[in-house]
Order: structure tokens, then sequence, then C-alpha cells
């Protein structure tokens, strides 16, 4: 029952993956900005997942992570942290 692993990067468009003939399932580490935010594990007995699935698969089981961390990453950009003061002083 041998898995394949394989890295996925959010921020670039997914790939399709090929699996050799005794794969039963993948392992995705799911990378957005190369900082690892998940991992999924899926039975698959095909030679080929395509970008949908792959897709569907994120969006069911990391979609939250996603956002939390694009969150994160706005919070930490100067434009926001350093706004010019409001007040006279």
């Amino acid at each position: 029952m041998p898995y394949s692993i394989h890295e996925i990067e959010v921020t670039q468009p997914l790939p399709t993956l090929t699996l050799a003939e005794n794969i039963t399932g993948v392992g995705l580490i799911v990378r957005r900005y190369d900082r690892a935010i998940g991992f999924l594990m899926q039975p698959w007995d095909q030679p080929q997942i395509d970008q949908d699935t792959i897709a569907s698969w994120i969006a069911t089981k990391l979609s939250a992570k996603i956002i939390q961390e694009a969150i994160r990453d706005e919070w930490k950009s100067p434009e926001i942290t350093n706004r010019p003061s409001f007040t006279q002083g």
C-alpha cells in the first residue's frame, strides 16, 4: 500500500500528478509561500490526479487555514503596521 508524497504550492498553478503503477494513494504537503500549512493523505488508484481534484481536496480540508495565513501575512505587512497618525500633537 505505498503512497506517493508530493509538495503543492498553493500560490502557483496546481499540477497534474502522474503516479507510478504500484501507488495506491498520495500524501500532499501543502505550502503557501514555501511554508507548510497542511498535509493531506488520499487513497487513489488512477495513474493521474488532475488539478481540479487536487483543488477540491485542498479546498475541502484547508480552505480555512489558507485564509488564516493570508490574513496573517497581511497583518505583518508594513503598509498596515506603519499607518500615519491622524492626531495632531
